[in-house]
């Protein structure tokens, strides 16, 4: 059978590892949002929340970016689960620097 060989850079297009610049923030405690007396109507529910990272890991603010199917009650469980998140903060040349990420809460009726 043919072979396709590999392509090739030359040194002037080779960058440095992506890992090398910029390193995303990692959670290293993860809070789950209060489900008791939701009243989950549909199957399923997402909540997407943004959180700024600061270079020491905690959640300085939060806000809601996307919803699909959710209660203001939903919302209002997933934004105080995303400010009591912390992280490993985000690192840009080695050096711990602010940044934003975003959490997706999926909320789940119970078996009928």
């Amino acid at each position: 059978a043919p072979t396709t060989p590999a392509p090739t850079q030359s040194k002037s297009e080779v960058l440095p590892a992506a890992q090398e610049l910029y390193v995303p923030p990692r959670p290293i405690r993860k809070v789950s949002p209060e489900t008791t007396g939701l009243g989950l109507m549909y199957d399923s529910s997402e909540v997407d929340v943004e959180v700024n990272v600061d270079s020491g890991g905690h959640v300085n603010r939060a806000r809601t970016v996307a919803s699909k199917q959710a209660t203001s009650a939903m919302i209002a469980s997933a934004m105080t689960a995303a400010r009591r998140w912390t992280f490993e903060p985000a690192t840009l040349h080695g050096k711990s620097i602010d940044t934003q990420y975003t959490i997706v809460f999926e909320f789940h009726a119970g078996l009928r």
